[in-house]
């Protein structure tokens, strides 16, 4: 079943129900998708992961981590090598490494503020690659997370954020349908139907100044 609701992917009401096999559950996994976004063709591709806390089953979480296992802490840290905040955040640490003695050394107050921040802008860098690099550390979905699919943001300008849900199993669809039965998201809606006039709106205006612009510059240039 397909399901478009608004409101941003935390909003929508989960039944305690598995949504692999619809029965009573009593677990939940993280469901983690990436998404790419592209302002413009001059601008660079920026990438998104978004979740949701789903309910399963404990029969079906068990299968999910046979199928899923997570990888090695050591494997996920390697991750941040590909963000290119790494050069800073060593290079801080290296040196608030190196200052460490030294403050033990003078004791003095100034010093011990450069070592802080010194501190505080390496953490601050690791903080930013961890985040940064968040997508490569994102597992595949199985075949019991594969059972609760969504999409990005589908909402267009002036309206409310809203998301395709696809559900695999019609117990669940049901059931998550019924509790966000406010949410539905309706085109022909009194609030779709404002977006839609303040669209055009805009773009009425938008084209308007364009006109006056034009007309402005062959005026000048006539006289």
């Amino acid at each position: 079943m397909l399901v478009e609701l608004t409101g941003p992917l935390g909003s929508a009401e989960l039944p305690p129900l598995c949504a692999s096999c619809g029965s009573a559950a009593g677990q939940r996994l993280q469901v983690e998708k990436v998404f790419r976004r592209k302002a413009g063709t001059d601008v660079p591709a920026t990438y998104v992961v978004s979740s949701v806390s789903v309910p399963f089953c404990g029969g079906c979480v068990a299968r999910h981590q046979a199928e899923s296992p997570p990888k090695p802490l050591a494997v996920r840290a390697l991750t941040l090598l590909r963000s290119v905040l790494m050069i800073p955040a060593v290079s801080f640490a290296l040196i608030t490494l190196w200052l460490l003695p030294r403050f033990f050394d003078s004791g003095g107050l100034l010093f011990g503020g450069i070592l802080l921040a010194f501190a505080l802008l390496s953490v601050a860098c690791f903080r930013a690659a961890w985040a940064q690099t968040h997508r490569y550390r994102v597992a595949e979905l199985s075949s019991v997370t594969g059972s609760f699919d969504f999409t990005d943001d589908l909402s267009e300008l002036f309206e409310r954020e809203r998301h395709n849900y696809l559900l695999r199993n019609p117990t669940f669809a049901e059931a998550f349908n019924a509790a966000n039965a406010d949410r539905v998201w309706d085109p022909a809606s009194p609030g779709a139907r404002r977006a839609d006039r303040a669209r055009s709106g805009l773009l009425i205006a938008v084209v308007l100044v364009g006109v006056a612009y034009v007309g402005y510059l062959v005026i000048a240039a006539l006289l």
